[in-house]
């Protein structure tokens, strides 16, 4: 397989990856801010949501290390 179509793959899958990642930041903000709020409503936060939250958080953030590998990847064939 030539570099041009590793390079596109590549490509491909840090697109999709982002998305995925935006989803979840999404998802992320939704949770963070409705904790928040009940929070300021109740004086007390969900910790499942919390939890969540935070699990959202680290699938986030391995994501965006998935990512970097790609990148990584896509410019060790550029300089080949």
């Amino acid at each position: 397989m030539d570099n041009k179509i590793k390079l596109q793959r590549i490509e491909e899958e840090i697109t999709r990856l982002t998305k995925k990642r935006t989803e979840l930041f999404n998802e992320w903000a939704y949770l963070v801010k409705k904790n928040d709020r009940d929070f300021d409503l109740n004086g007390f936060s969900d910790l499942k949501m919390t939890k969540k939250a935070d699990d959202l958080l680290l699938e986030q953030r391995a994501i965006g290390k998935q990512v970097m590998r790609l990148l990584e990847q896509a410019d060790n064939l550029i300089v080949d």
